[in-house]
């Protein structure tokens, strides 16, 4: 017997109601996981227009935020909790237009953690062990995370993508680095949104 997973996400709404449209996605989750179980990556990418072939599960746990009190005082460390949390939620937007991946909003994350009993988990702080294997229980196979430092040109953002393990541990598999000149929560957002764009879409999941 051969198995497969796929996943993807709901992306089209009714145009009357506003009520979200299942069907697109459950198609597209069905196809990736006729692509794992049969073992051809490219069943569909041959033959289906939307190309649609395997997507790993991906989770952006956090974004921790280094100041250096030494340095004049930006507004982007001075805010830490508001950078950090709107820093996730603009590199999983960035994440999202990569191929490769399904990358979770942060409701469907934190319900993962809530079903293990683990409850408001810090924007800032990086994730436990406890809540990666619970990811990795539910499937997901890679995180995203990163930082964002002080530095005297500015700060520095660097991003992470880690394979998961069901013990709770991480491997590195990849990174990629930005500079930021100002303190801008505008260029803050978009640099981590194409920092996490490019870091997917440079590095997608191997043939199982």
């Amino acid at each position: 017997m051969r198995r497969g997973s796929g996943y993807s996400l709901i992306r089209h709404r009714w145009e009357q109601s506003d009520q979200l449209l299942a069907d697109p996605a459950l198609l597209e989750a069905i196809e990736r996981a006729f692509c794992v179980a049969s073992g051809d990556w490219f069943l569909y990418a041959r033959r289906d227009s939307a190309g649609v072939r395997p997507a790993s599960l991906l989770a952006v746990t956090n974004l921790e935020i280094r100041d250096n009190p030494s340095l004049p005082p930006w507004e982007l460390f001075t805010d830490a909790i508001t950078t950090s949390y709107s820093g996730i939620l603009a590199a999983i937007t960035g994440g999202q237009r990569a191929p490769g991946y399904v990358v979770l909003d942060v409701d469907t994350r934190d319900s993962i953690y809530a079903h293990f009993r683990l409850y408001e988990p810090e924007p800032g702080m990086p994730p436990s062990r406890q809540e990666i294997a619970a990811l990795a229980y539910f499937g997901v196979e890679a995180l995203m995370s990163g930082w964002l430092e002080r530095t005297a040109a500015g700060a520095r953002l660097e991003l992470r993508l880690l394979d998961t393990h069901p013990d709770g541990s991480v491997s590195l598999r990849a990174r990629v680095e930005r500079q930021l000149n100002d303190d801008s929560r505008v260029a803050f957002l978009e640099a981590i949104a194409a920092a996490a764009k490019e870091l997917l879409s440079t590095h997608s999941p191997s043939p199982r």
